[in-house]
Parts: structure tokens; C-alpha cells; sequence
């Protein structure tokens, strides 16, 4: 379900859970009666033993008791809903935020920390349920009030004039104040969050930080200024709850109980309220206190914080979907493996010189196509706008004759399997990242296409074999067995297109050749369309045709061999390696 603004994402919330919420309505009035019934009762006891004939004192006792578990039972049914109830919400508050999430380009996730992504999504998780189970909380203070006033003007219509006045004046105050502070802790959490990415890349990147040996210097740089924003903005949040919000509620709150202490004292003398009366005019008076303490607690320290968590996620989460499926996209679900790029234009940001100028390519079914040229020519660029990494500004890419944008994401990337140079791997069993290609694939078919990956030996010499957890990202294998578990998930996958993105440049000379051998087999047993990017110029050698790019155009296309005798970049290049 699309959500235009956070309101309407709440408002949805409500009516999905429309039963819940009116219970939980119904059961927070309803105590909130009986909370001061059972004070009231305690009037009638105590003006009954003060008169000469108790005659119903057994019968008041009992009423006392009654309510007290009829108050009681409220909040046990609560509790009950809450079991029935909060697991959901908390499930569908998840999965709605992670959905969103999801619908990011590839290239917002690169342009975000991974950490702070996941503290925003479990912040926002955390805010929907804390909000639900606190506004029971405040509704049930507000109808402790309301139920108060009007026993006391029931009692005493003096008593109940002083406490309509002190809300009157307390009210709005209290509500500028929350204002401002709701802002102060929106700049915390914010901060709070930034801190859980930065601290998060960088545990992620702890080989890297403590291989170069210098972690006080990324310490210094990034972990502790995130740090002193974040205690920056915590202080200025506890100093305006201690010396505003507390201070201010402190004297508005002692001011009333006074007032309505000597008002007491003054009926009492003069006959026009019992001792009872004066005694639950105490109690309700003190009560009230005490559930406008309750109150602001709810506000400043839940539903505040709350909102802030949420406001937050929400703001960082629903920005707008850079690349988005568009509402008449369709899915695909076979290809021939025919791509074509015309006239395509794209550059990182305004402004800036274009990555691709005016590029026009066609690859045909089938056919095995290298990409080579400098740092910088466009070579991954052009892949990425393949995968819809990006749109591009103008021109067009298509997929057998039909325009990528009017494709699903994911039904078009279901039609590429890609081998990059960074292999992605979970923190799972080999097992579970392999069938990540293929989640239906039999255990028989997972094991050839290790054989013919070859990596199956490597596999089985674990501790668990295909139960081993390779770590974060992969970390527990090599960056040669990383490779061939991409190509035996490639080989699983048996898309109609398979992209190379310098799957070898990274490795050693030993393991690039028993990687290329592997990829060698793949596509020996493929009829996939193959793009191969690659510095190596060694492992394009028998591709159908290689082109040489060059600041975003092609410069030069052709076999190995033409491209030798040309004597152009190509040549240059070849030459450069043999040295």
C-alpha cells in the first residue's frame, strides 16, 4: 500500500487494527471510571463510619472491592489484546518500512550506511509499538481526569472550578513546551542513528582500519565526531526537560495542591463538605498530581521519543524512489538475450560531464562481448544502467527489442546473472548462498553446479561442508572460493544474459587461472549472452567481438586479433601487459 505522508501511514495503521485500537479505547475509559470509584467508595466508607447508624458499611466494602477488581481486570484484559494484538503490529510495522526500503535504488544503497538503514527500520519498528502501548497509557490519565472532575463537582463544585483553572493555564503551556522539546529529540535521534552507521562501517571495515594501523586516526575522524554531535544534541535534550519542563511543571502543580488544600480546609470549617468529602477531594487531588506526572512522563519519555523515532525513519525511508517500476511495467520471465543501447546519456549529478555520451551498442543473442578501456571510460557505468543500477538521462536501453524502464526490476535483473569483482555473501551457510540463485534448487543440482564451478572439493573440506556460515559478507573464505560460489550460483541461476564485471582482476595468478578454467566451462556448456569486463585483455581473447571504450564512447570494436592488427588502444594496452 502506497503512503503519500506519514498521517495517511498512520491512518491506515488505524484502520487495519480498527478492533484493537476501539478496545483499547473502551478499556482505558472504563479504568479510568474505576480508578476513582474505587477513591469515591473510600468517601462513602469513611462518611458511614463518621455517622451514628453503618448500616450499609458490608455493602460499601464490598462495592470497594468490586471495583478495585473490576479496575484491575482492565488492564488483564489489556494485557490480553496486547498478546493477541502487538506481535502483528509489530510484524506488518516491519515489513512495511523494509518494503520500502527495498524499492531504493541500488544506488541509494551505496549512498547510505548500512547500519544506519537497519537502525532506522527497527527505530521505526520500536516507535509504532511504544506509541500504541503509551497513548493507552495517556488516554487512560486523560480519563482518570475527565472521571475526577466530575465526581469532584459531584462533591464539591469548588474543588472541581480549581482544577478545570490549573488545566486551563497547565495545558497550553505544557504543550509549547512538548513542542519544542519533540524537536530535541528528533536532532537526538537523528544523531543517535548517524552514530549506529558510522560505528557500524566501521566494525565492518575493522581488517581494513586495522591493517593500515590507524585506528585512533578513524576513531578521531569519523566515530567520534558522530559521537559529540550525538551527546550534543542529548544534552541540550536533558537540559531543557530539567530546567523548563520539569521546573514549570513542579510549580504549576505544587501552586494547584495548595490552593485546593486550604480551599479544603476552609469547607471543612465552615460544614460544607464531610470528612469523607475532605478526604477524597485529598486523594483525587493528589491523584491527579500524580497521573499529570504520569502524563508528562508518557509525553516527554515515551510518546515524544516515539514520534521522533518515527518522523525520523519515516523522513529517511519514504523519500522519493529514485528508479521505481512504472504502474503498466511488465513482468518478463524468459529472454533471448538481445540488448541494445541508443543514444544513451548518463553522468553522475547535474552539472557534471557525462560517464556515457550519445552510446549506441548492440549485442546480439548469444554473443560474447569484452568490454575493455581506462579507469573511468563507462565500463561498469554501462553495466548499471543495464541492471537499472541507475536511469538514464536520455536515450534508451533495451531487452529484446523492449525498453528496460517498462520492465519490472526484478523480473529484468531475474533475466542477468552477474559475476562482480566484490562477491555479496550473507552471514548463512555456504548452502543458503548458493540457493540464494536458485531457492528450489535439489541438493544434486547444487552440488554439480559446484563441480563445474569447482569448488565442490573446497566445500567439503569445511568444518560443516555446505553447513559451514562463511561470515559477514564471506569473510571465513578466500577471494577465489567467494568467486566460484558466485559462479556456481551463476550456473544455478542459468540466466539468459551473464555479466563479468572484472571477476578476476583482484585475485592471484594461481586462482585467476583456476577461475578462469571455471568460467571457461560455463560458458563452454551456455548459450547466455555474455558481457566481460576486464583489465586481464588475456581472458577476452575468444570472445565474439571486444570493444574499447573511452570516455563514454566506443573507439574501437572488433576480434583479438583485428584489434592487434589495428594497432590502436587495444594494441597499446595488450602490449602494456606482455611487458
Amino acid at each position: 500500500m502506497a503512503h503519500h505522508s506519514l498521517k495517511s501511514y498512520m491512518k491506515d495503521l488505524a484502520r487495519q487494527y480498527k478492533v484493537y485500537f476501539s478496545l483499547l479505547i473502551v478499556i482505558a475509559l472504563v479504568a479510568g471510571f474505576f480508578s476513582v470509584a474505587v477513591e469515591y467508595k473510600i468517601k462513602e466508607i469513611i462518611d458511614s463510619i463518621a455517622s451514628e447508624y453503618a448500616t450499609n458499611l458490608g455493602w460499601l466494602l464490598f462495592l470497594f472491592v468490586l471495583y478495585k477488581f473490576l479496575y484491575h481486570g482492565m488492564y488483564f484484559i489489556n494485557r490480553l489484546l496486547a498478546i493477541r494484538y502487538m506481535p502483528r503490529i509489530l510484524e506488518s510495522s516491519v515489513l512495511d518500512i523494509y518494503r520500502q526500503t527495498v524499492k531504493h535504488s541500488l544506488h541509494w544503497f551505496d549512498s547510505n550506511l548500512a547500519g544506519e538503514i537497519s537502525n532506522k527500520i527497527f527505530d521505526f519498528q520500536n516507535g509504532i509499538t511504544t506509541l500504541v502501548n503509551s497513548s493507552f497509557r495517556l488516554l487512560n490519565v486523560v480519563a482518570s481526569i475527565i472521571f475526577a472532575l466530575l465526581f469532584l463537582a459531584y462533591v464539591n463544585s469548588s474543588t472541581a472550578l480549581v482544577i478545570l483553572g490549573f488545566i486551563a493555564v497547565y495545558t497550553p503551556v505544557i504543550a509549547i513546551l512538548l513542542k519544542k522539546q519533540l524537536k530535541y529529540y528528533q536532532n537526538t535521534t537523528t544523531a543517535r542513528q548517524q552514530v549506529v552507521g558510522v560505528v557500524n562501517d566501521s566494525v565492518s571495515n575493522i581488517f581494513g582500519v586495522k591493517v593500515i594501523g590507524n585506528l585512533s586516526a578513524e576513531k578521531n575522524r569519523t566515530v567520534k565526531p558522530a559521537i559529540q554531535k550525538w551527546r550534543l544534541w542529548d544534552r541540550k535534550t536533558r537540559q531543557f526537560d530539567a530546567f523548563f519542563v520539569d521546573n514549570i511543571d513542579t510549580l504549576l502543580v505544587t501552586a494547584m495542591t495548595a490552593i485546593q488544600i486550604y480551599l479544603l480546609a476552609k469547607l471543612l470549617q465552615s460544614g460544607e463538605i464531610t470528612a469523607g468529602g475532605f478526604a477524597f477531594v485529598t486523594m483525587v487531588t493528589l491523584k491527579i498530581h500524580t497521573q499529570l506526572e504520569g502524563f508528562l512522563d508518557t509525553l516527554l519519555f515515551s510518546i515524544n521519543p516515539s514520534i521522533a523515532q518515527i518522523r525520523s525513519s519515516y523522513s529517511f525511508i519514504y523519500t522519493a524512489v529514485d528508479v521505481e517500476d512504472k504502474p503498466n511495467a511488465k513482468t518478463i520471465s524468459e529472454s533471448k538475450g538481445e540488448i541494445s543501447y541508443s543514444n544513451v546519456n548518463f553522468g553522475y549529478g547535474q552539472g557534471v560531464e557525462p560517464i556515457l555520451k550519445d552510446f549506441n551498442l548492440n549485442i546480439k543473442p548469444g554473443e560474447r562481448l569484452g568490454i575493455v578501456g581506462t579507469s573511468g571510460a563507462g565500463k561498469t557505468t554501462l553495466v548499471k544502467c543495464l541492471l537499472r543500477y541507475f536511469d538514464v538521462q536520455s536515450g534508451t536501453i533495451k531487452l529484446d527489442g523492449q525498453n528496460i524502464d517498462e520492465i519490472t526490476q526484478e523480473s529484468l535483473r531475474q533475466m542477468l546473472s552477474v559475476i562482480p569483482q566484490d562477491i555479496t555473501m550473507f552471514h548463512r551457510s555456504v548452502m543458503d548462498n548458493l540457493k540464494l540463485a536458485k531457492p528450489e534448487a535439489a541438493d544434486e543440482e547444487i552440488f554439480e553446479a559446484c563441480r563445474k564451478a569447482r569448488i565442490h572439493d573446497d566445500i567439503l573440506r569445511m568444518p560443516e561442508g555446505y553447513n559451514t556460515v562463511v561470515g559477514e559478507r564471506g569473510v571465513k573464505l578466500s577471494g577465489g572460493q567467494r568467486q566460484r560460489v558466485a559462479i556456481a550460483r551463476a550456473i544455478l541461476k542459468d540466466a539468459p544474459v551473464l555479466v563479468l564485471d572484472e571477476a578476476t582482476s583482484s585475485l592471484d595468478t594461481t586462482t585467476e587461472h583456476l577461475i578462469q578454467e571455471s568460467i571457461n566451462d560455463m560458458l563452454e556448456s551456455s548459450k547466455a549472452t555474455v558481457i566481460a569486463i576486464a583489465h586481464r585483455l588475456s581472458t577476452l581473447k575468444h570472445m565474439d567481438r571486444i570493444i574499447v571504450m573511452n570516455r563514454g564512447q566506443i573507439t574501437e570494436s572488433g576480434t583479438h586479433d583485428k584489434l592487434i592488427a589495428q594497432g590502436g588502444i587495444y594494441k597499446q594496452l595488450w602490449d602494456m601487459q606482455l611487458i
